[in-house]
C-alpha cells in the first residue's frame, strides 16, 4: 500500500514549527483545567471498537483542551 505523507502547510503560522515547543504546548492543553488532566498513554497497537471521534477544531489555543478528551 502506498502512503503519501503530506508536509505541514502552515507550520509556524497556526502552530509552532519547532517540534519541542509544539509538544510542550499540546501537553499543556491535556493538563489544563478543562482538558483531561493527564497525558495519554501511547500504545504500539490499537484494539477496540472505536469508529470515530467528533472533535472541535478551531486552533489549539481555542479548542485544544476540549479536543484532547477524544484521545
Amino acid at each position: 500500500m502506498f502512503k503519501k505523507i503530506r508536509k505541514p502547510a502552515v507550520s509556524g503560522q497556526f502552530y509552532p514549527s519547532d517540534p519541542k515547543v509544539l509538544r510542550d504546548e499540546i501537553e499543556k492543553l491535556f493538563l489544563s483545567k478543562i482538558g483531561p488532566g493527564r497525558l495519554p498513554s501511547v500504545a504500539s497497537t490499537f484494539s477496540g471498537d472505536l469508529v470515530g471521534v467528533v472533535s472541535p477544531h478551531a486552533g489549539y489555543m481555542y479548542s485544544g483542551s476540549v479536543a484532547a478528551h477524544g484521545i
